[in-house]
């Protein structure tokens, strides 16, 4: 559905980024250099170079690219608010509450761990969200960081979770709260008006919940992954009933047959690189499309940030890989972000 013709801006800016995201020649390069200033030396001939440029004051090799990365998409996310119509900001808003609650959680599960976080696992997207993420970081305890939540639009959500938490010290369970509330935020936005969004948003959540049930059942089959879902979807929901997982393939083989040959390669490797790179590549597909049926539609601007997370995710990898020296079983991610 054309929105306002407000879009016309955006949709321009858009298009100018989208042509910017890296080709299947680049990504081609990047798997085929051997190390990772190597890997550097070809990102800053690319869109990412002001942030490469920057960052190699301070750091080098493995910690540069990630914190090049991270500066980034925190300014890909400032970018979007910019250029975003005043009738989508209310929208936008809502759908970086999920880079913002993602933040939230991964400096629970660290307080709960005792793991220290590194701060390119931290998202802002605006000053004022930042204040309130760097005053839960400086907190000594998950404990800690609930009174810290207190005032905020997270805290009935969380006074809810509170009692199970305090009898099960299991920090899931206020990670699942904050999950909830995001998708209750995401339930006001109206269907009809924004259906190529909810569109992306539908994909994007079923094939991440796909590989959370995938990950957590092949590691413990009676498991049950439903508790990580942000939106349950009917697909994941049966997998997750299955105790047995290669049956759990086989159906997967079923419902996306265009990625069977990924799958079995999984079954017989007993490694999900095969199929999680296999998902990504449809949900690239997926998102391509709808890019191009809402050229004048907010969904394009979602559109756009999906391939943005994307591209850098399959960055991270590759860098991963040159690291731990497992980029052969990269080599099946040769799809192109910008087509």
């Amino acid at each position: 559905m054309l929105m306002s013709i407000a879009f016309a801006y955006a949709a321009t800016r858009i298009k100018g980024l989208k042509s910017k995201l890296l080709s299947e020649t680049r990504l081609r390069q990047l798997l085929e250099v051997k190390t990772i200033p190597e890997m550097i030396q070809l990102l800053e001939e690319s869109d990412y170079k002001e942030d490469f440029v920057a960052m190699s004051t301070k750091y080098s090799d493995m910690e540069l690219v990630m914190r090049a990365l991270h500066e980034n998409f925190k300014s890909t996310l400032r970018k979007l608010i910019k250029i975003s119509p005043k009738d989508g900001r209310e929208a936008l808003g809502i759908l970086l509450k999920e880079y913002y609650i993602q933040t939230i959680n991964a400096i629970i599960a660290s307080k709960a761990s005792g793991t220290p976080l590194l701060e390119t696992e931290l998202t802002f997207a605006d000053p004022s969200s930042e204040k309130l993420i760097q005053k839960i970081m400086a907190a000594a305890s998950v404990e800690d960081v609930l009174l810290r939540l207190k005032g905020t639009e997270y805290a009935q959500k969380i006074r809810k979770a509170t009692k199970e938490y305090e009898a099960t010290k299991d920090f899931r369970i206020i990670t699942r709260a904050l999950n909830e509330h995001y998708f209750e935020m995401l339930k006001t936005l109206n269907t009809k008006k924004y259906s190529l969004l909810w569109e992306l948003i539908e994909s994007k959540n079923n094939i991440k919940n796909l590989m959370v049930v995938l990950r957590i059942k092949q590691k413990a089959q009676n498991a049950d992954a439903s508790k990580f879902f942000v939106m349950r979807d009917k697909f994941a929901l049966e997998l997750n009933k299955i105790n047995e997982f290669p049956k759990i393939l086989e159906k997967v083989s079923q419902k996306y047959p265009q990625i069977a040959p990924s799958v079995n390669e999984s079954a017989k490797t007993s490694s999900l690189i095969p199929v999680e790179i296999a998902l990504e590549g449809l949900m690239v597909k997926r998102t391509l499309r709808i890019l191009r049926l809402g050229v004048m539609n907010f969904a394009a601007i979602l559109g756009y940030l999906y391939l943005k997370e994307l591209e850098i995710s399959e960055i991270r990898k590759i860098a991963y890989a040159k690291k731990y020296d497992f980029t052969e079983e990269l080599k099946a991610m040769v799809y192109s972000f910008n087509a």
